[in-house]
This record gives C-alpha cells, structure tokens and sequence, in this order.
C-alpha cells in the first residue's frame, strides 16, 4: 500500500490519489533489471531439459513470481505471459507420467520466458517516466524508487530502467507547489531520451508558468547563443504509483555530464551561485570584497577562502575596466552570451539565485542558465516587493511604462560593469546580431513557440485537464496576475510579449 503521507507530502488533487490508490490495489511490486522486467533465470530455455521433475516444478513456479507494475505494462503482454505460465504449471502438476515429460516441461518454461521477456511498456504521444516509490518524496532527503525512462510510440530510444535510483523534490518556491519538481539520482550515469548521460536528472514541474514552455525556450536560446554548459532538456509525461502527474520538461542539472557545467573539484576547479544577500545564512557563502555580492559555494571550509580569492580577482578585474585584465580572469564571450539571452528573456530572478559562475581553465564562465519560469513577463504585479515593481514598470518605478517587455533589466551588477567597456559591447552586439533571427522565429507565426504548441499540444491540454491541474488558478503569488481561458491564449501573450521585447532590445543592442 502506498503511504498516504506521499498524497499529503506532494499535495495532490483527490482524482490523482484516488488514481493512486487503485493503481496500488491493482499492481504488482515488480524488480526490473535493465530491460524493464524482473531478472529471472531463463537457462533452462537455452541449455537443454530438465533434468527431473523437481527441478521443472521450482523453475516453473519460481516464473510465475515474476511481478509487474501493471500500470507500466501493456496490458495484453502480461496476460499472454500469465496465459503461458498457467499452462506450464497446469503441465508440470498433472502429466508427469507422460513420456517426454521433462521435454514438455522445458518447451512450456521457455514459452513462458520468451512471453515475460516480450512484455511491452505503455507509451504515448510522448516519453514518459513512471516512478515507483513507497517512502514519503520530500525536499530534504532523497528516498529509494524505481524509474523507467521510456520513449514515444514514434521513438526507438531504448528504455532506462533503474530500480536503485533515488528521489526528492526539488526547487526552492516551486518545491511549495501543489505539482512538486523533483531531483532523480540514478544508480549510474544513464543517457536519458537521447541525452548526453548523466547520473542526475531534474524533472521540472513547469506549474508556475502556464504556457510550460519558458523553462524549454530560454534552455533551448542558451544553446542558441552558444552560452556556457548550456543544458539539454525533453518533455515527458510524469506517472508517479499509477497517477498521472502532468506534463513536464526532463533536463540536465547544472553540475552533472560533459556537455553540462563538467567541474572537477580534484582540478580545483569549481561553480557558484549568485544569491540574493539577505538569503538564510550559509556554511558555503561568501561575500565579495568589491560589491559585496553574495555567493555560494559547494566546497570545504578550506577551499571557499580560495574561492573567494579567485571571484574577488574576478570582480576587481571587472571594476578596473582593462580589457587585458577582464581577458585574464573571466571568458567575456560566455558573459556577453549569457548577457543578451538574459536581457531578451527578463529573469525576475536573474542576481537573486539563477546567476552561475564556473572556474574551469584558470578562467571564470557564466553559466548554465538555469530556472527560468518566472521570465519573459510573467511576474506579479501585486507582489509588495521593490524587484517585482521595477520588473513590471509600474508607475515610479523602472521606466513606468506599465509593460514589463520594456526596459533594461539585466545589466547589473558584473553585466553593468562590463557594458561600461567598449569592446563588451562589441561582443554584445556581435551575439545579438547573430541571434537575431533565432530571436524573431520564436514569435513568428509558424515560429518555434507555434511549432511546441503543435508537437506538445495535447500533452499541455493533458496537464490540465487529466492530470487536473489549474489553468486559470494561480499556483504562485510571484507568476503573472493575467487569468487565461485557455492554454492557447497563454501562448499568444508570451508570443506577444517576445515580440515587443525584441522591438524594445533593438532601441539599443542593435
């Protein structure tokens, strides 16, 4: 029985415990290997007969253990399966007499193995990833589960089953929402749905942005853009003990895999994250000496006075404006990337906790981007926060526009002290230009968002409507205020709000 902590701990709507509930009372605990089935000895279909009765009987009925997560599997599969191993044993009990018995014995076994190892899991329109786990899913530990990574009907990437992998949810506000993120650890690196491999997956919920593709768009413009560790994602559809949690985007955490941020701690090499100063004190923070802006760092008590060494060299490089000393301690072309994406997308969190820092090579990189569904306009304008204010350009405050797809927003901080330099500039205006279709196709009619609404459609309708999840009720005080009827009216505003961002950008990136 699923423990009913886990509906309390993750908050779900009635219909999806209930889903729960009957997917507990109706399955079986299954043990998959590599293959996505209990691993059983199957020698005796390959090494001849029996060789005595006993010996037909304990394989017979050690098969007919084998269990299923019948939510997982087809359904005719494992009732073939069940079909065969009813024969054998109907075989081994009644005909031992009969001559070539023994013979039989093995010609029915192995019938039954071929039918368990043909057992086929469910799929979609989509990939999905179905999670078996018994413990309570919190944000502070991570618990035992199984996973299984499965590709669409229309794909042919093998499935990734690992019944030794871990959970926890993850997420700082989002980990407070009703549809919970959460972090999977595999028992080894495994590349997921054609992804660089990795042994460390983020499944990101997407509730605070009801269009679910900010998170997939600024990921896929950091790639674009050529920025640092940029990170590879894919949709997924997420079934948690039978219930169908939604639609979410399977990604690469920032620190794990050689296409992603790849530092090694034994180089001396290392990432930090830019944090919001008035955060909950720290072990790993530390404060520059300059501008006094907080980071954090995973490292030992020795190790982050270095640190702070190498980002206070950093910044005073920085302050100083000389190209030469910029070139020597920072990679000004992963800054000028990270820059123009994050001043077309409009992070309200960009200098509060999504700002990361790499060492790698003797040199600071800026990078991966990571968390971006409070962006490209949806951010409260009711939250009594000065950030939020400004974001939105309310009256006296930013430009007082009242659009938040006008003003500059991300030259602060280490950004504002580089645009202060000439030859940042000229990067940054190198890398708009060769962005600048990529950044028009995004909104154009027939564009990349279309094309996302097109190929993920019915999995976004999905999310709302059988997984039950609000499309008009707000899951964060800090998203958008706006009440959309539908999802297709999410995805017109964030079109629209795209291409009046790029009309602003252009008044002086340009």
């Amino acid at each position: 029985m699923i423990p009913k902590t886990v509906f309390r701990k993750l908050k779900m709507p009635l219909c999806i415990a209930a889903a729960v509930l009957t997917a507990a009372v109706f399955s079986f605990c299954a043990k998959p290997d590599g293959s996505g089935n209990e691993s059983v000895q199957s020698a005796y279909s390959r090494a001849g007969a029996f060789s005595s009765a006993e010996e037909a009987r304990k394989a017979v009925y050690d098969l007919q253990k084998t269990t299923f997560e019948r939510w997982i599997y087809e359904p005719e599969d494992f009732s073939a399966f069940d079909l065969a191993c009813t024969e054998a044993i109907k075989y081994v009990r009644g005909n031992a007499g009969d001559e070539g018995y023994l013979e039989k014995c093995t010609e029915l076994y192995s019938k039954a193995v071929r039918a368990k190892e043909s057992v086929r899991f469910r799929k979609g329109d989509l990939p999905r990833v179905y999670i078996v786990c018994k413990e309570e899913i919190g944000r502070d530990a991570y618990v035992g589960c199984a996973v299984y990574f499965v590709d669409s009907e229309k794909g042919n990437i093998a499935p990734v089953v690992d019944s030794k992998a871990s959970i926890r949810v993850r997420g700082h506000s989002t980990s407070a929402a009703d549809k919970k993120p959460f972090n999977v650890k595999l028992s080894s690196d495994r590349g997921i749905f054609g992804m660089e491999k990795g042994g460390k997956w983020a499944l990101l919920a997407n509730h605070f942005d009801k269009t679910l593709m900010r998170n997939r768009i600024a990921l896929d413009l950091a790639q674009t853009a050529g920025c640092y560790a940029a990170l590879d994602s894919r949709y997924a559809e997420v079934f948690l003990n039978g219930a169908f949690l939604g639609n979410y985007l399977v990604c690469e955490p920032a620190t794990d895999g050689k296409n992603r941020a790849n530092v090694n701690a034994s180089k001396g090499e290392f990432m930090i994250e830019r944090v919001k100063n008035w955060a909950g004190e720290s072990d790993s923070m530390f404060f520059t000496h300059s501008l006094g802006l907080r980071f954090d760092v995973n490292a030992s008590d020795g190790q982050i006075q270095r640190v702070k060494e190498i980002v206070d060299r950093a910044e005073a490089a920085i302050l100083s404006g000389d190209e030469t000393a910029i070139r020597e301690v920072i990679d000004p072309d992963s800054f000028a990337a990270m820059y123009v994406v994050q001043e077309l997308i409009k992070d309200c969190d960009l200098f509060y906790g999504n700002c990361h820092l790499c060492y790698r090579n003797g040199l600071l990189f800026c990078g991966p981007m990571w968390d971006m569904d409070l962006s490209m306009g949806n951010a409260s304008e009711t939250v009594d926060e000065e950030k939020y204010r400004i974001y939105n350009n309310l009256p006296s405050f930013g430009n007082g526009s009242g659009d938040s797809a006008t003003g500059r927003w991300a030259d602060g901080e280490w950004f504002g002290e580089l645009l202060k330099t000439s030859f940042f500039q000229t990067l940054v205006r190198r890398k708009y230009g060769e962005m600048e279709d990529a950044i028009r196709n995004l909104y154009a009619d027939g564009g990349i968002i279309d094309r996302l609404a097109d190929e993920y459609g019915e999995s976004f309708r999905r999310n709302y409507t059988d997984a039950g999840w609000s499309l008009s009720d707000h899951a964060s005080p800090y998203e958008m205020r706006t009440v959309f009827a539908t999802h297709a009216d999410a995805v017109r505003d964030l079109k629209a709000w795209l291409e009046r961002r790029h009309e602003y950008l252009e008044t002086f990136l340009k």
